[in-house]
């Protein structure tokens, strides 16, 4: 848990950081093409010294082994596990709900609130929302249980985009709703990044109680590509709704933005926490099972 806290803060940091700069160069260069491009260029600069540095600084110990081959059908029986499969699924709606926000803060920022500094300000709240759940989560974990409380962790974020539906206008109440859409989406966002790494550990559990074979890289692997094709569906579909919905004079309608900003995003969410609840199978004593059997097996 300390370890899924210290990644939560550093990521947290790290959108802070260039959630706060990225705008206010974009506002400083009159929202240009050449302002985005240059915050992409920055972005993709940062991600590839990141990459390059972390891999030079890995130190692999642990030797191959031959359980951890992996054939097609051997990955469709992982993916198809009643735990992975209803993760996976899940997660798919949650990062599409998440990206489709994503997609939307910079156009909601310049056509609805008509300042594109105010991404700024929404970066700010949704850091704001997400740092007190680092110190929060283990206790409420401990209260409820980790999947209603990973669950939860999706659900709020549904909820914090809801809000933005109540006014979407440059107006008072409107900048009002929208940074306090980005501290509740903060919240279930922090939570659902803490708990991931213990639910896909249960999962790895899970598959290897049910299946007899380790799947630390199958596992890895399939989530990363739940999470790409999620973050695809949530940044073109709505694109493709804006578009869809202009207006006679071709300009973008309160109904596109509440739609693509708020109704469906929360739509996505709150459906991926409730699924999740109500259908992940493993809970506390499943789990003691699960260990109990996994060291009889490793002793013999």
């Amino acid at each position: 848990m300390r370890a899924c806290r210290t990644t939560c803060g550093i990521v947290s940091a790290s959108i802070a950081l260039c959630g706060v700069g990225a705008p206010m160069l974009i506002s400083k260069m009159n929202a240009t093409k050449e302002a985005y491009l240059t915050v992409i260029a920055g972005f993709i600069g940062v991600i590839v010294i990141c990459s390059v540095g972390g891999a030079l600084g890995m130190r692999q110990n642990i030797r191959f082994d031959e359980q951890t081959h992996y054939s097609v059908k051997d990955l469709f029986r992982i993916l198809t596990v009643t735990p992975v499969l209803v993760t996976f699924l899940t997660t798919l709606f949650f990062n599409s709900g998440n990206s489709f926000v994503t997609t939307m803060n910079s156009y909601y920022a310049q056509y609805v609130l008509g300042d594109v500094g105010a991404l700024t300000l929404m970066t700010v709240f949704n850091a704001v929302g997400m740092v007190p759940m680092a110190f929060v989560s283990p206790a409420l974990t401990n209260k409820i249980g980790k999947t209603k409380v990973y669950g939860a962790g999706m659900i709020l974020p549904g909820i914090g985009f809801a809000l933005k539906a109540v006014r979407v206008d440059a107006s008072a109440l409107g900048h009002v709703t929208v940074y306090l859409s980005s501290a509740v989406s903060g919240m279930g966002i922090a939570l659902s990044m803490i708990l991931n790494y213990g639910i896909q550990a249960d999962n790895i559990g899970y598959v290897e109680y049910a299946l007899g074979k380790r799947s630390e890289g199958a596992v890895s692997a399939l989530s990363s590509m739940i999470t790409k094709i999620g973050m695809g569906i949530g940044g073109a579909l709505p694109l493709y709704i804006l578009g869809a919905t202009k207006t006679a004079a071709g300009e973008y309608s309160t109904l596109g933005m509440t739609l693509a900003a708020s109704v469906l995003p929360c739509v996505f969410c709150a459906a991926a926490g409730i699924v999740f609840i109500a259908k992940y199978p493993i809970d506390q004593k499943k789990l003691e099972e699960m260990h109990d059997e996994l060291i009889a097996r490793r002793g013999r």
